[in-house]
């Protein structure tokens, strides 16, 4: 049974409370996670650490979000890329490459 504070829309979640934030993590954790597995180049357990983070973070900063500028997994991304480079790593762009390697056209 859904609880009541959960909302349809997931842009909401983060303003409703824990349920709809687990809910949330649920429903995020797994695209997340594989952002930050690719940036890590493979390891598991780091990949694991940092997705935590992330989330706490996002948990921290839930009251900043806007929908208004930003759709839920844009602003989530940019907490990934956030932390990723405080910690010197570099998120690889959607085209297969970073900004430190050309592509082969």
């Amino acid at each position: 049974m859904t609880p009541a504070i959960i909302s349809e829309d997931p842009d909401s979640q983060l303003e409703t409370g824990q349920a709809s934030f687990e809910l949330l993590y649920n429903q995020y954790a797994p695209s997340i996670y594989g952002l930050i597995f690719n940036a890590m180049h493979g390891d598991d357990v780091k990949a694991q650490a940092v997705t935590v983070q992330v989330f706490k973070t996002i948990f921290h900063k839930r009251q900043h979000y806007n929908p208004n500028k930003y759709r839920i997994f844009t602003w989530m991304y940019i907490i990934v890329k956030t932390e990723l480079s405080a910690s010197g790593i570099e998120l690889a762009h959607s085209y297969g490459f970073s900004k430190t390697t050309k592509p082969s056209f």
